[in-house]
């Protein structure tokens, strides 16, 4: 991510089961800010926009997790939650063969929140688990004006997986 910018296409073509077919420009914003001039300009001042929207949502939201775990407002941006931002864009050109696609692969986002946009397309899924264990995907179909609140993998951590964690 040279200049805190990069740009790949099908990144996992050569090593994964199934190619991702996806096109996709990576933006890093925190701790450290990226080389502006990299973000290409016909979408420079939108990108930058945005950063600044989803920080101050991301914001809010952790403050009402805070307070809902009982902490202070401020505990998880005190914590740096709120300090490594990474923006990443896809664009899904059609595919000359949908009949062989399978979508994504099943994953967890690795941070602590995303903030997801999501066109009028569709195509998100999240895995639902019932109280008898028995987990299966339900369709989150796009809201228009609304956003996806994801829980990352950091943000459901507790102390016992790491053995003592002194983030609070």
């Amino acid at each position: 991510m040279g200049g805190g910018v990069s740009y790949s296409s099908n990144v996992d073509l050569y090593r994964s089961a199934a190619a991702s077919w996806r096109d996709t420009i990576q933006v890093g914003f925190g701790p450290t800010r990226p080389d502006t001039e990299r973000i290409p300009p016909v979408c420079r001042s939108e990108i930058l926009e945005w950063e600044a929207h989803t920080t101050a949502v991301a914001r809010a939201v952790m403050a009402l997790l805070s307070q809902g775990l009982g902490l202070s407002e401020a505990a998880l941006e005190e914590a740096s939650c709120l300090e490594g931002k990474v923006m990443v864009c896809h664009y899904y050109p059609v595919c000359p063969e949908p009949e062989r696609t399978m979508g994504l692969v099943p994953h967890t986002d690795p941070g602590v929140l995303t903030v997801l946009a999501q066109d009028g397309v569709g195509g998100l899924q999240v895995k639902h688990t019932n109280e008898d264990g028995e987990s299966y995907w339900v369709d989150a179909k796009p809201v228009p004006g609304a956003l996806v609140i994801n829980v990352g993998d950091l943000l459901q951590l507790k102390p016992d997986d790491l053995g003592t964690v002194n983030m609070f």
